[in-house]
């Protein structure tokens, strides 16, 4: 009475099934379901995709939180810009003067001498996550 044929879509199986033998209530009800299944499906996708989004925010607020006290931790005088002599005092000498001059090159993109928080916040955002990602 109506034909079944079992076709591939996007990498899942689904079935096709003709509507010819059915009356056209029937077709109506079994189109409405499936337009019903698909909204939704699409609206659960949309919810997913939201919560993925609102942990992604939540995820980057956190790392912008960080990366702003990490800058307020190096920023000494509180002028709200770091400088050389602000970076080697946290660092208590352990920083090559190599690595030290890189950071600026780095960071400073308007070449001020000095690194701001933006800059900053730009330049950590461009690091692995840990030390592990980075090998």
């Amino acid at each position: 009475p109506h034909s079944v044929t079992p076709s591939k879509l996007a990498g899942g199986r689904i079935t096709i099934i003709s509507l010819g033998s059915y009356s056209t209530t029937q077709q109506q009800i079994i189109m409405a379901s499936a337009h019903g299944l698909m909204r939704g499906a699409a609206l659960l996708l949309l919810l997913l995709g939201c919560l993925a989004v609102s942990g992604a925010a939540a995820d980057a607020d956190d790392k912008i939180a960080e990366y702003k006290q990490d800058f307020m931790d190096f920023d000494l005088n509180k002028d709200d810009q770091i400088d050389v002599q602000e970076v080697r005092a946290q660092f208590k000498g352990d920083l090559d003067p190599k690595e030290l001059h890189q950071f600026f090159i780095d960071c400073d993109k308007d070449n001020s001498g000095t690194v701001t928080l933006k800059e900053y916040i730009d330049y950590a955002a461009t690091l692995p996550d840990s030390p592990e990602a980075a090998q």
